[in-house]
């Protein structure tokens, strides 16, 4: 079972924080950690996975995972039932693909088809955290059953999600 970690805020990140969150997870992903800390219009992001790897063992699947040409980035926690199909939905875009991973035919149906429609289609466990670099929002979601669950904490100005 994979882990994740989000963090946006108005301030400053605490770094500190969430190393020690990641420390806590490392158990969930033993195979990869990665993280990315962004800054974007004065706003704060900090994407964390731990992966265990499933589907595509190859490093080109680790995560966070980033679209070269949006810059948009994901995190997903969960297997994707579905993935085979919703790539042939995909074939008419004439994506490259880098793995077989269903993270990264996660990440091209949420940027071709947005979030709404993707939730819709997925059929799995899932939780995951979006960021849409041309839009600059942020969509998480788990699965209708809360089989991988998803928790978020708002403070101040800072909101935080975890699985």
């Amino acid at each position: 079972m994979c882990g994740i970690i989000f963090q946006t805020s108005d301030k400053k990140i605490n770094l500190t924080n969430l190393i020690d969150a990641e420390t806590f997870q490392k158990h969930r992903g033993p195979d990869f950690q990665g993280s990315k800390n962004i800054v974007v219009e004065e706003k704060y992001l900090y994407f964390s996975h731990q992966r265990l790897s499933i589907l595509d063992l190859s490093s080109a699947a680790n995560q966070p995972m980033i679209h070269d040409e949006s810059g948009s980035i994901l995190i997903f926690n969960g297997e994707i039932y579905n993935y085979l199909e919703l790539k042939e939905d995909l074939k008419k875009f004439h994506i490259n693909f880098k793995t077989t991973s269903d993270t990264e035919v996660l990440l091209y149906y949420l940027i071709y088809f947005g979030p709404e429609i993707t939730c819709k289609k997925l059929d799995g466990m899932w939780s995951f955290v979006f960021y849409d670099m041309i839009k600059n929002t942020v969509f998480f979601s788990r699965d209708r059953c809360g089989e991988k669950p998803l928790y978020y904490h708002i403070d101040d100005q800072t909101l935080t999600v975890a699985s």
